[in-house]
């Protein structure tokens, strides 16, 4: 039944008893205080000032930045969204060339848009058999900089949302030698440290700067994310003015607390946490080889340089997406979410045994097979720069129906959620793929954000008339 409001429908969702194989990490409160609630209080003395912190909140940052590893640590409100843009905007001018992975979050994009950057691409790499999209390669970054002296800065995502992680250190001696700076989207890497099977940090690896989302592997509530600087090739005070404008001046106090929480997780015992979690996940994985279903590891990464996180499950079945809705509606079983071909699912220290048998006996009971055709198409198809995205961002635009807007410059967003990652940006090129790829996912019921028409029959793009009169 369709709910009115917002208490009824999570509610309505909590009473099923969902086993969650999606974000948040705390798995429907296990890893949450339920006293948080009544500690929402504001900036009083004695409580300290997230934006001028000099007490508690100062202490607990430095506590965070002991755990990482960094040699700042800052605690975001806002999200990874405001943490991405900060970063990225705090080690530029306007004007400026960054290099960006094609796979990177909103977020990146619109930072772009905020800080008037000029956008070079990283396309990642795609699996030859799984047709996913991989990381990016040292020597391609290599290449893009030496082109292009320009560039300051270089901002790639790893790990992925299938896991996946680029080989950050030799990324790291690439880009200082070029003197520029690597900022790394880490968001779904808060956890990696707890365990060698999640891969390593950025930090480790010699990133300047990076933005983890707390709240999507560890047990912090929704919004609350980290920023770690590892290095001094960064202005700490201009990252800072950034951070203050970007975030709301009465942060919450119940998402700092929560942050605070899964630092004393970190600390005491979340590694043999991580060690259970990885003896459950291959467990599991044993079953699904019994049914012979494959399930993404390193092994099928080694070989191109990527190393992957044990605890985000890619599945490979048939007829994904029913298989997603048959999990939610007849098994009470939440996935992140479904590709036609793979089911993805975000684990964390708070799963239990008995999640992993409930989604194993799920996919048993629904008979579940390998895909048998050509799997899955690149998410990330190559994608042409017409017009930089602030100029697109501002210019002027009309509406075309979607299917006549081949060759046109898009001048708004076409973002698939999950995961977030735009399909299309403003300043970018219409072509008929990916019209297809729109079209196809509209069908399939995906949701895309982004655009003025939801029904995206039409497209805002850029009138190239009134932009050359």
């Amino acid at each position: 039944m369709k709910q009115t409001s917002i208490l009824g429908a999570v509610k309505s969702y909590y009473d099923t008893h969902p086993v969650s194989f999606h974000v948040p990490g705390h798995k429907n409160g296990r890893g949450i205080r339920s006293d948080f609630i009544q500690m929402d209080v504001t900036e009083i003395p004695g409580t300290d000032n997230l934006h001028h912190p000099e007490e508690a909140i100062l202490e607990t940052q430095r506590r965070a930045s002991k755990v990482y590893g960094s040699r700042a640590t800052y605690f975001l409100v806002n999200g990874t969204t405001c943490g991405n843009q900060a970063m990225l905007l705090g080690v530029t001018r306007p004007g400026d060339t960054v290099l960006i992975a094609r796979n990177a979050h909103k977020s990146v994009h619109t930072a772009c848009i905020l800080g008037d950057l000029a956008v070079e691409y990283l396309h990642p790499e795609v699996h030859e058999k799984y047709k996913i999209p991989m990381g990016v390669q040292a020597d391609h970054v290599e290449a893009k900089l030496k082109a292009n002296p320009r560039i300051k800065a270089v901002l790639i995502t790893s790990p992925t949302y299938e896991g996946i992680h680029s080989d950050i250190k030799s990324i790291a001696e690439v880009v200082h030698a070029y003197d520029a700076v690597l900022l790394i989207d880490e968001a779904h890497g808060a956890h990696v440290p707890l365990h060698e099977s999640f891969g390593q940090s950025a930090l480790a690896c010699g990133a300047d700067v990076c933005v983890q989302s707390t709240h999507k592997s560890l047990n912090a509530l929704t919004q609350a994310s980290m920023l770690h600087v590892g290095s001094e090739r960064v202005n700490r005070s201009c990252i800072e003015k950034w951070l203050s404008m970007l975030q709301s001046s009465s942060p919450s106090y119940p998402l700092m607390m929560s942050l605070e929480n899964a630092l004393s997780v970190m600390e005491e015992e979340g590694r043999e946490m991580a060690a259970q979690l990885c003896r459950h996940i291959q467990w599991f994985k044993e079953q699904m080889s019994l049914l012979q279903i494959p399930v993404l590891g390193v092994d099928d990464l080694r070989a191109h340089g990527f190393s992957h996180d044990m605890s985000k499950l890619v599945v490979f079945v048939n007829d994904a997406e029913k298989i997603e809705e048959a999990l939610r509606t007849e098994f009470d079983i939440q996935v992140e979410y479904a590709t036609s071909d793979s089911l993805v699912c975000v684990c964390s220290i708070w799963n239990t045994k008995s999640d992993f048998i409930k989604l194993a006996e799920g996919l048993k009971a629904l008979s579940v097979r390998a895909p048998k055709v050509e799997l899955g198409l690149t998410n990330y198809p190559e994608i042409k720069v017409l017009m930089q995205p602030r100029e697109a961002f501002y210019g002027l635009c009309k509406t075309l129906p979607l299917e006549e807007s081949t060759g046109c410059v898009c001048a708004e967003y076409v973002i698939p959620y999950p995961p977030g990652i735009p399909l299309l940006s403003p300043g970018e090129e219409i072509t008929q793929e990916i019209i297809t790829r729109v079209v196809t996912l509209r069908k399939r019921g995906h949701a895309l954000i982004g655009t003025c028409d939801k029904t995206l029959k039409t497209i805002q793009v850029i009138d190239r008339t009134k932009s050359e009169a």
